[in-house]
């Protein structure tokens, strides 16, 4: 359940978008796909067992969502607190992501 170092970089990207200005440009997608493309895991869970997917759920980013989708994310991976992304994004209201998240 832990993000080895070399995972973290996913992590990283995704959560950037929330406190920055990267999630109005393709810079986060541009990233993402260098990383991965040198072996980065997309389902690297953090200390909360918080993947990028469940990052990105919870606070509604449509595009990061489908680009993680897209890309390999598994939907059915659970926090510690056994909350699925999709689970999260309904907590928060966002029921687009929510359905994006349905199997």
């Amino acid at each position: 359940m832990t993000a080895h170092f070399e995972d973290a970089p996913v992590l990283i990207v995704s959560q950037a978008c929330r406190y920055s200005s990267l999630d109005q440009t393709q810079e986060p997608f541009k990233l993402l796909d260098l990383l991965l493309a040198h072996g980065a895991d997309i389902n690297a869970q953090n200390y909360r067992g918080h993947t990028a997917l469940s990052q990105a759920a919870s606070r509604g980013d449509e595009s990061m969502v489908e680009y993680l989708l897209e890309h390999g994310a598994e939907r059915a991976v659970k926090n510690r607190l056994g909350a699925s992304p999709r689970r999260v994004a309904r907590a928060q209201g966002h029921t687009k992501v929510a359905r994006m998240l349905e199997y």
